[in-house]
């Protein structure tokens, strides 16, 4: 188990590295930069990796914008950005534009009090059953 999530998070950093590599070869002046936009969930992620990517490339500065995952979308699709960031799949229509990588899934959990036990909701009950 502990061997997949190592080649999981070096996977997700190479491909995450590797594209910032690719939009810093634009520009004339000595400090490139390479824009983020998009997903509130990947701040933290996006950070780190910035932060380590400029330590090797200090010609390189990486900015981030948090404006969510439709934001960052439409950020990269109109080149207000180098790399937009969502936190669900393209649609069919951005894709005809956009080239699709996954770089890790959002964990979503429903937590509920202890005193709980029983699920009323039929919906809720066919669901967890």
């Amino acid at each position: 188990m502990m061997k997949t999530k190592k080649n999981f998070g070096s996977m997700m950093m190479m491909t995450v590295v590797l594209a910032m590599g690719t939009m810093t070869g634009c520009g004339e002046s000595s400090q490139k930069t390479v824009s983020t936009d998009g997903s509130t969930s990947m701040e933290k992620v996006i950070g780190y990796l910035s932060e380590a990517y400029m330590e090797k490339n200090s010609d390189v500065k990486v900015t981030y914008n948090p404006t969510g995952s439709g934001s960052g979308i439409q950020a990269v699709q109109e080149g207000r950005c180098d790399i937009g960031l969502a936190s669900r799949n393209l649609n069919d229509d951005e894709k005809e534009d956009l080239n699709e990588t996954v770089v890790a899934i959002d964990g979503i959990a429903v937590a509920c009090h202890a005193k709980h036990k029983k699920v009323t909701s039929k919906i809720q009950k066919n669901y967890f059953e």
